[in-house]
């Protein structure tokens, strides 16, 4: 089979652009936004396309960074491992890669991100092994579990959130069982 390779491309006007790889063999993408840009992967590291140029989005102390939602304003969330090799969410804003840290445990992951920069995803507990759902405001890591006013409800993770704060998240009640449900956050 030889060396094989495989590069994201865009399909625009009738004319196929390849979005590069930043040196690596391979790139794929997650996401696109309104104005253009596109989020993916270039080698195993989260990488932005726009106006021309793949922009390397970084890592947290080591080699891989994988994206997951990216918003207009350009910034995006996902997950990267760190020097310690735990799996942190993070936004990457301003040129930047932020850790978001996490809600106590080893791990957490960014799954999606809204206009105004909310982050929501999944964060292990230090005193759990499963997975709560957080919303990243603020400059804040929030268990959405401690945000809730209905008792008897485990939120597991948060998948989606718009533009006015509602929240996609996978939760379980000792009545109910386990269901999607929609999340909305108030001040």
């Amino acid at each position: 089979a030889g060396n094989q390779s495989t590069a994201a491309f865009l399909y625009s006007q009738g004319q196929m652009r390849d979005l590069a790889t930043l040196g690596a063999s391979f790139s794929d993408v997650t996401a696109i936004n309104n104005l253009g840009q596109i989020l993916g992967t270039a080698g195993g590291r989260a990488a932005l396309f726009g106006q021309g140029v793949m922009t390397d989005l970084g890592t947290l102390g080591s080699s891989v960074s994988i994206p997951a939602a990216l918003n207009d304003a350009g910034q995006a969330t996902g997950y990267s491992y760190t020097a310690d090799s735990f799996m942190h969410a993070f936004l990457y804003s301003g040129g930047q890669m932020i850790d978001l840290g996490t809600l106590g445990g080893s791990y957490s992951q960014g799954n999606d991100i809204n206009a105004a920069g909310d982050v929501v995803g999944i964060s292990l507990t230090g005193a759990s092994s499963f997975g709560h759902g957080f919303l990243y405001t603020g400059g804040t890591m929030h268990d959405l579990n401690q945000l809730l006013d209905t008792p008897g409800w485990t939120i597991g993770e948060a998948l989606r959130i718009n533009d006015n704060g509602t929240i996609l998240a996978y939760g379980c009640s000792d009545q109910q069982g386990c269901m999607s449900v929609l999340l909305s956050v108030t001040s």
